[in-house]
């Protein structure tokens, strides 16, 4: 009887100190794997990401002091977005259903931290962007295949932020549409869409063509932004409305550098020299951005580009962790 007693003492309490202490073993594991290169960065700035480790896939908030925080724990937390006012993620998760599992897009509150579901359709939904209204949501979908022969596409849609009155951006065409961006005062959505074009009639050869398109809300009309000759990815339009940044991929060379254009499309211009950048994230004032660079020996890093004086900085930086789609977040919401 004692001996029972006891072990079920002993049992009850490193079952506690494993439920108390795994937080912060977890965490001190992420922040191990994760080191500040420079602290350069404005006091007024914190930085959401998401970083691959051990246990999946989920999102972290670090702050102008290094102090890193895990925001969540599905373990599939992707291409997170913020709301207008700042007080809320959205992101793309993991969730089972009848037809297997599916991503759908959630959102997360950051006083809070609880994580309620929006979407709950029958196709992939990925890739938030927040209107800046906060109301609506544009996001890239795809139906499920039915003939492995005939895939669907990638289209980007729009829908309340609760999650409701779903349609398509566009209801022309089936080429492919992803990263859709607002413009700030919210009348223009620009996106990314890709299609092949044949190299000779009756062979199976096919050229990429990937470039941005501007789809204007009021008029229901859409154009081109930049002419063929850059394969385009990751729009992301600029607080002031003037600029949008992406990423350009140079076929040949498989260089991938960040770009600016001017939302007219008349002024283009080269910002990084690469070798592999990726995912720009405007700061709030406009001012820098923030990219993804891919290093050897480094499996990610999160740098930093003044526009002023085009100095990059690197902010975080990991050997063995994967960091992604950074995203910059007022300290003061």
């Amino acid at each position: 009887m004692l001996r029972n007693t006891l072990s079920k003492v002993v049992f009850s309490i490193i079952f506690f100190l494993l439920i108390t202490l795994t937080p912060f073993l977890l965490q001190a594991k992420l922040e191990q794997g994760i080191k500040i290169v420079s602290r350069t960065v404005p006091s007024d700035v914190m930085f959401i990401f998401q970083a691959q480790t051990g246990s999946g896939i989920d999102l972290y908030l670090a702050g102008p002091d290094g102090r890193i925080q895990q925001l969540t724990n599905t373990g599939f937390a992707l291409n997170p977005s913020l709301s207008p006012d700042g007080k809320t993620v959205l992101f793309e998760g993991h969730t089972n259903s009848k037809i297997g599992g599916l991503f759908q897009i959630f959102k997360l509150d950051l006083d809070s931290k609880k994580v309620t579901q929006i979407s709950n359709n029958s196709a992939l939904d990925c890739a938030p962007a927040c209107a800046p209204d906060g109301k609506h949501l544009a996001f890239c979908t795809k139906k499920i295949a039915a003939d492995p022969n005939n895939i669907p596409q990638w289209r980007i849609y729009i829908m309340d932020i609760d999650g409701k009155n779903r349609h398509p951006l566009e209801t022309q065409g089936e080429t492919c549409q992803v990263t859709p961006s607002w413009a700030p005062d919210g009348t223009k959505i620009v996106f990314v869409y890709s299609e092949f074009l044949p190299l000779q009639k009756g062979l199976p050869l096919a050229f990429p063509i990937v470039t941005p398109k501007i789809r204007d809300l009021k008029t229901r009309t859409t154009s081109v932004l930049l002419p063929g000759g850059l394969a385009v990815n990751d729009t992301a339009w600029s607080p002031s409305g003037d600029f949008i940044a992406f990423r350009n991929h140079d076929p040949i060379t498989d260089i991938k550098t960040i770009w600016i254009v001017s939302a007219d499309g008349l002024h283009l211009e080269r910002l990084t020299d690469g070798p592999d950048d990726a995912q720009p994230a405007w700061f709030p004032d406009g001012s820098k951005l923030v990219f993804i660079r891919q290093k050897k020996n480094k499996k990610g890093m999160i740098c930093m580009i003044d526009l002023k004086t085009r100095k990059v900085t690197e902010l975080f930086s990991s050997n063995d962790t994967s960091l992604e789609h950074p995203q910059v977040l007022r300290t003061k919401r």
